[in-house]
């Protein structure tokens, strides 16, 4: 599974370069394959399918470097409400869970 990293920022603002990603997931578990400039390819196995997407790695990196996951569609819902709140003359968003 080719990871570039710029696409799992999406979804968790890791600090690190690509060789350090790599190395705090080897850690965890995943082989990493190769790494060519700022995508890392890992070798996934057949027990965990949930690490075969971009969002799957994602959520692993934000638990290896203890950072918080958030998932595409609830950044924009987020970034659409901070906007709604300032069209209607500011204010705090009301946060709900779905």
């Amino acid at each position: 599974m080719k990871l570039p990293v710029s696409w799992m920022r999406e979804f968790v603002d890791v600090p690190a370069e690509a060789q350090a990603i790599a190395t705090r997931l080897a850690a965890c578990g995943f082989e990493v394959a190769s790494i060519d400039g700022d995508v890392i390819d890992f070798e996934i196995t057949a027990n965990r399918p949930d690490c075969l997407s971009v969002v799957g790695l994602a959520r692993e990196a934000s638990v290896a470097f203890d950072l918080p996951f958030a998932p595409a569609a609830q950044r924009e819902d987020s970034e659409s409400a901070n906007a709604g709140a300032r069209a209607i003359g500011g204010g705090a968003p009301i946060a709900t869970n779905i």
